[in-house]
């Protein structure tokens, strides 16, 4: 008797844990956290903690990292793209010169995977 109640029970269960509603995941916009327009560029300060004599001594090494919005281009897919420009400069800003360190390419994707 015992063994029916317990497959009564769990079927009941079941059948009443179902439900067609469905959750919609939604967040604020990309473009509030990355605003890509030609021309914008954002300025942050570095610090790495590097470990030299053979791992006996620390320093650390501070500077300035921009990132810059360049141009608006199109990938390989016809999709449209921003190129940005990474420079460096020493942490004190006393060398007004930015030096160029890479590239790289956003793209944004319309409907994520």
């Amino acid at each position: 008797m015992s063994y029916r109640l317990v497959i009564v029970t769990i079927a009941l269960l079941s059948f009443f844990s179902c439900s067609d509603k469905t959750e919609e995941f939604v967040t604020e916009p990309l473009s509030d956290y990355m605003p890509l327009q030609v021309g914008k560029y954002i300025t942050y300060r570095i610090d790495s903690l590097v470990f030299t004599n053979f791992q006996r001594d620390e320093e650390i090494h501070s500077y300035e990292v921009k990132h810059v919005v360049d141009a608006e281009i199109k990938d390989n897919l016809g999709r449209t793209s921003y190129r940005i420009y990474r420079f460096l400069r020493n942490v004190g800003g006393t060398e007004n010169n930015w030096v160029g360190q890479r590239s790289n390419k956003i793209t944004a994707i319309a409907d994520p995977i």
